[in-house]
């Protein structure tokens, strides 16, 4: 179902990834702004705002993938839940080009938040 989307709806997960990218990039630059969103979203006090914030942007990566020994990492914990011996291959599970092309479409457009 999901290859199926991507391919007759690409321009729409296109557009769907460049919104999360530039959010990524906002959130990343806008402390302050990201917590007034955390607050009013979470509905939350700017302090406990400000903890999800300083606890969530160390995860943050410029262009919106994660590391390969994350993803490894997460792949072995749903396999032992799961009881999988091997899964296979992280590239199965994880396909982050299209958010690393638009991140470097944007850094190219000199894009700012």
């Amino acid at each position: 179902m999901r290859e199926e989307f991507m391919r007759t709806d690409s321009q729409v997960v296109e557009k769907f990834v460049r919104a999360a990218t530039k959010g990524l990039l906002y959130s990343r630059a806008n402390r302050g702004g990201t917590i007034a969103i955390l607050m009013r979203n979470l509905k939350v006090d700017e302090k406990t705002a400000a903890k999800i914030y300083d606890i969530g942007k160390v995860a943050m990566t410029v262009d919106g993938s994660v590391n390969e020994s994350a993803q490894k990492r997460a792949l072995d914990f749903v396999a032992r839940v799961q009881g999988f011996k091997d899964p296979g291959p992280l590239d199965k599970f994880f396909d982050f080009s299209l958010a690393r092309k638009t991140s470097e479409q944007l850094q190219a457009q000199s894009w700012k938040p």
